[in-house]
């Protein structure tokens, strides 16, 4: 399938079950009774590889290579670094705080994720900062605040 091949059906079929995937493992990591004395460690670890197993059997189905485009040792090591780095760490993070403070509190901090990665490609990247982005960052501030006030 090449960029021109690709339709908003594909996009919207390719991101809704991860989103929906997400919500449901907030929910359980808080309210599972048979979970609740699994370390967040092994949490994190289940949960990549159920992860891996499902991106494998996607890859399978659609007959994409397993490591197409990923030709030199530096494509590997960056593979390798991002498997480390946002994916562990912050799967790690969010069942740590999904026990601590609530997956409802959990998932109202996470909408500000995008704002931080906007600050951090404007700042240190010097991405452009335009006027649909300071739309995002407003409406996920709103967001949070309207979350925050209305549990009062």
């Amino acid at each position: 399938m090449n960029i021109q091949e690709i339709t908003t059906k594909d996009i919207l079929s390719r991101t809704n079950l991860p989103i929906g995937d997400y919500a449901v493992y907030l929910v359980i990591v808080n309210r599972s009774q048979r979970i609740k004395h699994i370390s967040e460690h092994m949490l994190t670890f289940y949960g990549l590889v159920v992860g891996a197993i499902a991106f494998l059997a996607y890859l399978l189905i659609d007959g994409t290579p397993v490591l197409q485009g990923i030709d030199t040792t530096s494509d590997m090591l960056n593979l390798i670094g991002l498997a480390v780095f946002p994916t562990m760490i912050a799967m790690l993070t969010i069942a740590l705080s999904t026990r601590l403070i609530g997956p409802t509190k959990t998932s109202v901090l996470g909408a500000f994720e995008p704002v931080t990665a906007i600050l951090v490609g404007t700042l240190v990247f010097g991405e452009p900062l335009t006027v649909n982005i300071l739309a995002g960052i407003v409406i996920c501030i709103a967001a949070v605040l309207f979350m925050i006030l209305s549990e009062k």
